[in-house]
């Protein structure tokens, strides 16, 4: 699978990235990377812990990676929680949002998985 294709199928802007790094083996590094990140234990742990302060750093920091990254999709839904997180404090709509990033992040990943298979 290619770059664009694996950026395809993710929902990602691959044109927006490409015009930054201009090289598919930097895109495919930094996706390396991203793969490594735990952003899920991290956020989980601040979570049950009831640290939403920390909660919200892990995700204000991870949207970040993933708006250079241009992965749009998971960028979305990324925002939503960040918002919901910003006050760091509970809230009912957290727990909600949070599983359906963890579901976007869990089927990009497996797709960007593919590009190092």
């Amino acid at each position: 699978m290619s770059v664009e294709e694996c950026y395809n199928l993710i929902g990602g802007s691959y044109e927006l990235l490409w015009a930054r790094t201009r090289q598919d083996e930097k895109i495919k590094s930094y996706l390396r990377m991203w793969l490594d990140e735990d952003v899920c234990g991290r956020t989980e742990d601040a979570l049950a812990a009831g640290d939403y302060g920390r909660a919200f750093n892990v995700i204000h920091e991870f949207k970040g990676v993933c708006m250079t990254l241009a992965l749009d999709r998971l960028l979305s839904v990324l925002c939503e929680l960040n918002e919901l997180l910003r006050p760091m404090k509970a809230n009912e709509g957290i727990m909600d949002k949070y599983d359906s990033f963890k579901t976007e992040y869990l089927k990009e990943r497996a797709v960007i998985e593919l590009l190092f298979d």
